[in-house]
């Protein structure tokens, strides 16, 4: 059959298709399109399914968390568990966060008519934990319940995360079987609920690092197959390695790549889809991540910011995102063409940590380490680079590829 013979619907499909499962602007709520975290998502499954025990999911902004936790949840309903997914902001605190909670599972459970706990709410004026706790004991008499509650680390509320703390202990001790899972941006456990002993026997720690090399292929695989298409070796490294082990653009690389070649009439991604992928992606990243980039290469005249920060985001960083000033020398040597040493760009580095904002610094005098505030700046500036010709995508090391894999 010649690709003119192809009805119109079919080409509609793969589109929808590929629209449907690449979806860099919201998380992943379907397991049949949910790639890679087995570890992840086993740890979770483990402690959903485990009368007294919670979990923290915690890592860098853009590695999965949410999709983590919402895979989960799917995994609970089909268990037959009441659950609830909530999101925090910054005005949520511990009674608003739970009110939340309770809003959600009462429309859950409107259709069942053994369980009630609506008239709970209107009977207590500032939720407690011991309050929580009772709505939760006559909750899960006929059932289990688990509570999502994901961007716990932008509530500003002081006493929250100790009140959190104290309910989850209570659950536990007195044998509820209702379970928390938080979820957040943190580097450790402390930072995201605080450093409180009465959690750690409780509290089940589920680290996000970066996406592995397998797991972001798996992303791209898992996406392409069912709208019938296929992506060239060549092409799917280039994503794999722009992506830097953030799901998000993964994502927006492989949809707008696939959506270039089905506009041609091919269901083969080539290298020259994902080329022209990353001008569209490059246009339509986020506003703060590209204002963020202009605010710290900004200058009156020409300076070393803008190289700067391009040999930054091609280091791969450790699990936590974070490198050091040694670690800039070869990459900057290679974007400027000179040999470069710490002492030529160091007073650079302090100000795209301290007045341009940009990274974050840790650590103590000579031994600071780096990240980028705002991990999704690192891939976007990538792209910028292999866009404007500054670097090649052969220049580009790969945040945690745990082995080197050439072009193909």
């Amino acid at each position: 059959m010649a690709w003119d013979d192809i009805p119109d619907n079919v080409w509609e499909m793969r589109k929808r298709t590929v629209w449907k499962v690449f979806t860099p602007g919201a998380p992943i709520d379907r397991r049949e399109v949910f790639a890679g975290r087995l570890d992840q998502l086993q740890a979770v499954d483990e402690v959903v399914l485990q009368k007294g025990q919670h979990a923290a999911i915690y890592g860098e902004r853009g590695v999965g968390k949410t999709s983590l936790a919402k895979i989960a949840k799917e995994v609970a309903d089909k268990e037959k568990i009441f659950s609830a997914h909530v999101t925090c902001d910054s005005s949520d605190d511990f009674d608003s966060i739970w009110r939340k909670v309770f809003e959600e599972i009462r429309v859950v459970l409107t259709d069942k008519q053994e369980v009630t706990g609506s008239y709970y709410l209107g009977d207590i004026d500032r939720l407690t934990p011991n309050a929580v706790r009772v709505v939760l004991q006559e909750l899960t008499r006929g059932a289990p319940a688990v509570i999502f509650i994901d961007e716990f680390d932008v509530v500003r509320h002081s006493t929250t995360q100790l009140l959190l703390a104290e309910t989850m202990k209570v659950l536990s001790d007195q044998g509820i079987d209702a379970t928390v899972v938080l979820a957040g941006v943190a580097e450790n456990i402390v930072d995201l609920i605080g450093q409180h002993a009465s959690t750690e026997r409780s509290l089940t720690q589920v680290p996000m690092p970066r996406m592995t090399i397998e797991e972001r292929e798996a992303i791209i695989e898992n996406g392409l197959t069912p709208a019938g298409m296929t992506i060239d070796a060549v092409a799917r490294h280039r994503i794999v390695t722009l992506s830097q082990g953030l799901a998000h653009f993964v994502h927006l690389l492989a949809q707008r790549a696939a959506l270039l070649a089905l506009l041609d009439n091919r269901t083969n991604v080539k290298l020259a889809d994902v080329s022209k992928a990353i001008d569209t992606s490059i246009a339509d990243t986020q506003v703060s991540v590209s204002s963020n980039y202009e605010a710290a290469v900004k200058s009156n005249r020409k300076s070393l910011y803008p190289d700067l920060v391009l040999a930054c985001a091609m280091i791969s960083p450790d699990e936590h995102g974070y490198f050091t000033a040694k670690a800039l020398v070869g990459p900057l040597t290679t974007v400027t063409g000179e040999a470069m040493t710490i002492s030529q760009f160091g007073p650079h580095l302090k100000e795209l940590a301290t007045s341009r904002g940009l990274l974050h610094r840790d650590g103590d005098k000579r031994k600071y380490r780096y990240r980028f505030r705002n991990p999704l700046v690192q891939p976007y500036v990538l792209m910028r680079g292999v866009k404007e010709s500054r670097i090649d995508h052969t220049d580009v090391l790969g945040a945690n590829d745990d082995r080197e894999r050439p072009l193909q």
